[in-house]
């Protein structure tokens, strides 16, 4: 669970939890078992981290995160014994050659969907521990005899300078990951984990963003087999097998996914408890075993989830200690409420550039796609005007969605050709088809619900204004000028669709319906789109709130010339925006034309009103 992305949910909190473990490591007078034990679970906290970014932002699964620890810890441990490099140029190589066997299996792993990242990953830390066990490589790993470590820098391994160097890299692990993951990379994390297809459809290139995630996560994973190695002094294969992976996912759930901050406290439970404080190894296992059971039933939150809920229950009795509060005063959290904002950035007037003036916005022709024996959609023609409004109408399985799925590109048409202002698009992919000005709304709206309004319309930007991961890593001193042209072009559209200011700051989560159909519109009109795909945009509205987007889409349309494929139930509100509508049935066109000469004609009356005739003027609903 996503306890907060804001800068001042993550970032703050989380830091304070590492620099506080940190300092009171350095400051108590611990025994020395259990500072040796605070030091490796410091460590193994880092490689929690980097698994929280691919599972808790990511959405995605590894049971191998044991695996890219141990690499990284016999990769350097390696270069400084078999080729006595110095400890730097080790650790950098170590770390390298994890990097470059992360990207290989991500290039492989990340085309499956998360059941298969975490079958891969599982097969591939049994094979590290067959290598590493194994004569094949003994001279250079130890085999089964296992490994020992340099000193690291003359640091003795469990005393307290060793603690600080460990604490000092968890932290500035801890700043990286906050500010990646609050950056146009952590944005399209949450988007691929909230919907894989949504986010193909708005511009994000989805295998890109799960390899980068789980790169990162290997890499980390790395940097904490360095330190791990250099507090233990000696590296056993047996140590990094599957028990331990699942060690590690055991730090997220039991601190808390998504967080950052969790997966230290999470580290500090799973690795102090069992292996300090209960020293019969039969009673640890259970111990440990009910812990995570406990977590995983009552809490799946976790630790951090369950402190933020006691500091909610207390923002309410407390004045000035509520989130909102705390927010407001904020300046990452002034985005969208009343007060000064930066001026918002006007897009160019799509009209003036001569491309949507005439023709045809979209061409399909005998278009037929099937699934397995069955045909979804069969030779199905459908022509739009450049700067119109065409709305698909038809019963429920007609064949609606399944035709906007193919002209984005989520669907494979068997047959026919689609174009889009004059260029097909078959066989391109869905990131593409955004590029060349096609967004997409859905029934249920495609928000991310743990991002706030501003940064859920800014991922219509994202693919727009480039970045890179090490600009990204770098936060607001890199991206700054970045960041202030997404916020401006944010606000616009906010408030071309009429969110409040007060609003959006907000959690998309907590908007309702209605202001969350509206956040996805502004999401497809802040990335200039050309051609917007409304997929039953009134489903679940009042007549009221139905009313309301019917006005928003027509100023939209008339202030920036907009081509609209619109699929609707409602009559009422096809009449009132329509310039032009489709009928489908079964898969097949059976009547196009404008409302109300389509609505006139009998045979589709009885089609979908189910008598001969009808006064089709005051139907409500197909």
């Amino acid at each position: 669970m996503i306890i907060g992305d804001a800068k001042n949910r993550t970032l703050v909190p989380s830091v304070a939890i590492a620099g506080v473990v940190t300092v009171a490591g350095l400051a108590l007078p611990l025994d020395p078992a259990l500072q040796y034990t605070l030091i490796g679970a410091l460590a193994w906290a880092i490689a929690a981290i980097g698994l929280d970014v691919l599972v808790g932002f990511t959405g995605q699964v590894s049971f191998g995160q044991a695996a890219f620890v141990a690499i990284g810890a016999y990769a350097t441990s390696a270069f400084r014994l078999s080729m006595g490099l110095p400890l730097v140029l080790a650790v950098v190589l170590g770390v390298g050659v994890t990097g470059v066997i992360a990207l290989a299996l991500g290039s492989v792993v990340v085309r499956y969907r998360i059941f298969g990242i975490a079958t891969a990953t599982l097969f591939f830390g049994y094979v590290v521990v067959t290598v590493l066990t194994g004569d094949t490589f003994s001279t250079v790993f130890g085999g089964a005899n296992g490994l020992a470590v340099p000193e690291f820098a003359g640091l003795e391994a469990g005393g307290k300078g060793y603690l600080a160097v460990t604490g000092v890299v968890l932290i500035l692990v801890v700043v990286a990951t906050c500010l990646l993951n609050d950056s146009q990379t952590g944005r399209a994390f949450r988007m691929v984990k909230t919907n894989e297809a949504v986010a193909a459809s708005a511009g994000i290139r989805v295998r890109q963003v799960k390899m980068i995630s789980f790169a990162y996560c290997c890499v980390l994973a790395a940097i904490a087999g360095v330190l791990y190695s250099g507090v233990v002094g000696y590296l056993s294969p047996e140590g990094f097998g599957i028990k331990q992976s699942v060690n590690i996912f055991a730090m997220l759930v039991v601190g808390g996914a998504g967080t950052v901050g969790g997966p230290i406290l999470g580290a500090l439970l799973v690795t102090i408890l069992p292996g300090y404080l209960l020293r019969d190894g039969h009673v640890s296992a259970v111990v440990f075993a009910a812990v995570l059971l406990v977590f995983l039933i009552l809490l799946p939150e976790g630790i951090y989830g369950l402190v933020h809920r006691w500091a909610t229950v207390l923002g309410r009795t407390v004045p000035g200690l509520s989130a909102a509060a705390l927010r407001s005063r904020s300046r990452w959290a002034t985005a969208g409420r009343a007060g000064p904002r930066p001026p918002a950035e006007t897009p160019p007037d799509r009209r003036s550039s001569g491309s949507d003036t005439g023709g045809l916005a979209l061409e399909v022709d005998g278009l037929q796609v099937r699934f397995g024996d069955f045909v979804a959609l069969s030779q199905v023609d459908v022509r739009i005007e450049s700067g119109s409004v065409h709305a698909i109408v038809g019963p429920n399985g007609a064949g609606k969605t399944t035709l906007l799925n193919t002209v984005c590109g989520l669907y494979l048409p068997s047959q026919g050709d689609i174009r889009i202002f004059g260029s097909s698009i078959r066989g391109v992919k869905p990131h593409r088809i955004r590029d060349r000005g096609v967004v997409r709304t859905f029934q249920t709206p495609a928000i991310v619900p743990d991002l706030d309004v501003v940064a859920n319309v800014k991922l219509g930007l994202d693919t727009d204004l480039k970045g890179s991961l090490w600009t990204d890593l770098l936060g607001p001193l890199a991206t700054g000028g970045r960041e202030r042209v997404l916020e401006s072009r944010a606000q616009w559209a906010l408030d071309a669709v009429g969110i409040a200011a007060r609003r959006r700051g907000m959690l998309a989560r907590n908007l309702d319906l209605s202001e969350q159909k509206r956040v996805e519109l502004a999401r497809g009109l802040v990335g200039q789109g050309r051609l917007l795909l409304l997929d039953e945009p009134t489903a679940g509205l009042s007549a009221d709130e139905m009313q309301a987007l019917a006005q928003t889409l027509r100023q939209v349309h008339r202030d920036f010339g907009l081509t609209i494929m619109v699929v609707s139930h409602h009559i009422g509100f096809i009449r009132d925006i329509a310039d032009a509508m489709t009928v489908l049935d079964y898969g097949r066109v059976v009547g196009t034309g404008t409302p109300d000469d389509v609505l006139a004609r009998a045979d589709i009356a009885a089609t979908f009103m189910g008598v001969e005739t009808a006064p089709l003027a005051e139907a409500e609903d197909l």
